[in-house]
């Protein structure tokens, strides 16, 4: 028997194993966990998804958060429909898991000036890049990225914090014949084994 299979008998156990995974992605800057994949509904009615860095999670509260320019498309996306699924996967580990949930959006209020204060000057610097994030540009270096202190406070402007209340987990686990998967529904309090 695998040693995961004895640590992850029981379905307490892949979710505290999961939300673990979740917050070493918060820590370890080389965890794959780091990098989610994130899907949003496109305003063209397309499926658009892109990689975010994950800033923390609260397993208690049951949420996740991340950040982004406010003129990115995705924010475009979150203002018109909140709903929102991540996708995390190690390739170390074998274990993928997929969160479904609905963004809350911030900027300009407590929540976006203690992150943008939490924030490394390095991650600052992006959010005064002018244009803004998707305009088309004539030449590849067509924009404007400055580090110096009054371009970089001129950023906060543009910093928005997306906190995702997370309404579905679910876990899979990939060994060959020891394959596992389990799904929490947070919203109807359901858990159950699934076939992988």
């Amino acid at each position: 028997m695998n040693t995961k299979d004895t640590e992850l008998a029981t379905l307490d156990d892949v979710l505290a194993e999961s939300w673990r995974l979740l917050a070493k992605g918060t820590t370890d800057r080389r965890h794959s966990f780091h990098h989610p994949v994130v899907s949003t509904h496109g305003v063209d009615g397309t499926p658009k998804s892109r990689v975010v860095i994950l800033r923390s999670i609260d397993a208690e509260a049951g949420s996740i958060r991340f950040h982004t320019d406010i003129r990115s498309g995705k924010w475009r996306e979150l203002t018109v429909n909140p709903r929102i699924s991540l996708c995390f996967y190690d390739e170390n580990d074998r274990t993928q898991i997929r969160l479904v949930g609905e963004a809350s959006l911030h900027t300009s209020d407590e929540i976006s000036a203690a992150a943008w204060k939490a924030a490394q000057r390095m991650s600052r610097v992006i959010y005064g890049i002018e244009p803004g994030p998707g305009v088309k540009i004539a030449v590849a270096d067509q924009f404007t990225l400055s580090e110096e202190e009054s371009y970089v406070a001129s950023g906060q402007a543009n910093f928005g914090v997306v906190l995702v209340k997370v309404m579905q987990l679910e876990w899979l686990f990939l060994r060959q014949a020891r394959n596992r998967r389990a799904v929490f529904n947070f919203e109807s309090n359901e858990r159950s084994w699934l076939v992988p």
